[in-house]
């Protein structure tokens, strides 16, 4: 699903260890032959989710998937590298009246596989507002490492247990949409918070070495047997950072203000200039207004598909408003529309109360949320 420094598909892990067996001290049956171990072979489960909860897999998969209202930007995964470490194995043997068992160490066979570092989605917002954004969880995934048991001729053991790399899982981060316009050192603008996921480490791990000796006793011998150590490397996954961002506004004329991104420009036009309090028919002098914003949207290159989205105050009734700024917003497409803009360029939404550009705290702020926001982009 998500691209990684491997070409072609995901490889699949199969880690096949098998689960030591050790022979009693003692004299076998007189009717047993050579002793020997079997490994039973325990197939691992797709190992770039391995130990990962499947409910971060699941989240992280659905969130990354296209979908309607969002841009997915599939980031870098990290490559786990393979290990390949054979199997070791001696028959064992007797030396005088002591058996001393067979040594039977699994293979560790790990072809490459990856740590899945997810996405940044970015939401669709409305006219004239800073999206939401937001990263994705992110996973290493664990391994097993198995044990094994090494018996020298004296008797003496020595038990290197299973051991397991841990997975390691980073939560997401999210920077919320942004409508709401400050004032901060003579500039207004709307801003939206940055967003962060930290660096993702998974720790090494040493499995040691051990050495059966050679040891003979009289014709009797049992061979020197060596296991060496495995090391598994340390997994970093970088930090994920979207930087905050923010809209200055500029003022085109009295009533109307601009704020422009590198693909649209919205002009944030107020009510008040356009429609007389509580109707939805363009006011004569509203006429000038949109033949400014056309012309400087015009001007400045923005050619392409056109959004008009109405928004009223929280004064009154709710549905009231909604149908309210519906209707507003399709008088100014219309007026467009017939300056010779295609309605297919044209979308309109009515927002209701549910966006306001200011708190709804003061006459002053509830006629800055009365406004109408016409978004020009570019082809």
């Amino acid at each position: 699903m998500r691209r990684s420094f491997l070409t072609g598909t995901t490889v699949l892990l199969s880690l096949l260890f098998a689960s030591c067996a050790s022979v009693p001290a003692g004299p076998p049956p007189a009717s047993a032959g050579p002793a020997v171990v079997t490994a039973s072979a325990t197939p691992m489960m797709d190992p770039s989710v391995w130990g990962v909860d499947p409910a971060v897999v699941q989240r992280v998969r659905a969130l990354c998937a296209p979908g309607p209202g969002k841009t997915v930007r599939l980031l870098d995964d990290v490559v786990i590298p393979a290990i390949d470490e054979p199997a070791v194995r001696d028959a064992g043997g007797r030396v005088g009246n002591r058996i001393v068992p067979p040594v039977d160490v699994p293979a560790v066979s790990w072809p490459a596989t990856t740590g899945e570092a997810g996405c940044v989605v970015t939401y669709e917002a409305p006219a004239g507002c800073l999206p939401r954004v937001e990263i994705s969880e992110a996973w290493i995934p664990g391994a097993p490492v198995p044990g094994y048991r090494i018996t020298q001729a004296d008797g003496t053991v020595t038990q290197v247990p299973d051991k397991i790399v841990p997975a390691q899982v980073k939560d997401g981060d999210v920077a919320e949409e942004s409508c709401q316009v400050t004032t901060e050192n003579y500039q207004t603008r709307a801003l939206r918070a940055s967003a962060l996921r930290t660096l993702l480490l998974r720790p090494s791990l040493l499995r040691p070495m051990s050495l059966r000796k050679l040891t003979c006793e009289g014709t009797d011998c049992v061979s020197a047997v060596s296991v060496p150590g495995l090391w598994v490397p340390g997994v970093a996954m970088p930090a994920t950072h979207v930087p905050a961002e923010h809209l200055p506004f500029r003022v085109l004329r009295d009533g109307v203000d601009t704020t422009t991104s590198d693909h649209s420009t919205a002009y944030h036009a107020q009510g008040d200039v356009l429609f007389a309090y509580n109707q939805h028919d363009l006011l004569p002098e509203a006429t000038t207004v949109l033949d400014a914003i056309l012309a400087d949207a015009t001007a400045h290159g923005f050619d392409g598909r056109v959004r008009v989205e109405g928004h009223t105050d929280d004064t009154g009734d709710t549905d009231s408003n909604q149908h309210l700024s519906e209707l507003r917003a399709r008088a100014v497409a219309d007026y467009l529309t017939g300056r010779g803009i295609p309605a297919a360029r044209i979308t309109t939404t009515g927002r209701g109360e549910t966006v306001p550009a200011y708190p709804n705290d003061s006459d002053a702020n509830r006629a800055r949320n009365r406004r109408v926001v016409i978004e020009f982009n570019r082809t």
